[in-house]
């Protein structure tokens, strides 16, 4: 008997996860990318340099606050996480002046169905300082993450993971 059978996901959802591939977009042009995926609610960003971390705020119209931060992305950049509940924009730098991106959004619809678990955890570290400046009045601050199930050789394992929203 097949024992992947009985298992049952917490939630499953439908989802787009594009495959990571390089940018093509110069990093000036990032901003127009971000207000344009995250018009419609909502979210916040994550940026790690080389010399610090910063939280901004997406607004719902897709604005970011504080872009003067964005002008040094194609120098200090390590990665960063646009996201809100319903989709994340993930770049990473791969070399000296390269990087990749994913984007992964939860829609609804009959394209995929996959099995995926949320988790929630309290952050104690330098973001959880800078969120903080955005949730005045929270002692602790927490995150909540999708991860998505996938399978190899019958075995499940996360394949993949998004930040979904502060907590």
């Amino acid at each position: 008997m097949d024992k992947t059978k009985e298992l049952k996901p917490v939630l499953v959802i439908t989802h787009f996860k594009s495959e990571p591939k390089y940018i093509s977009a110069e990093p000036t042009k990032w901003l127009s990318i971000i207000e344009e995926k995250f018009k419609d609610l909502e979210g916040y960003m994550i940026i790690w340099l080389f010399d610090g971390i910063h939280v901004l705020k997406i607004a719902s119209d897709g604005k970011v606050a504080d872009k003067h931060i964005l002008s040094e992305l194609s120098i200090n950049l390590v990665k960063f996480r646009a996201f809100n509940k319903d989709k994340e924009w993930y770049v990473w730098r791969t070399g000296d002046s390269q990087f990749k991106n994913r984007f992964r959004e939860d829609i609804k619809g009959d394209e995929k169905d996959i099995p995926c678990v949320d988790s929630s955890l309290t952050l104690r570290s330098v973001v959880a300082q800078k969120i903080q400046e955005f949730e005045a009045g929270k002692n602790t601050i927490g995150i909540k993450t999708r991860n998505y199930i996938g399978y190899e050789n019958n075995l499940a394992g996360f394949d993949d993971y998004r930040f979904v929203e502060f907590i």
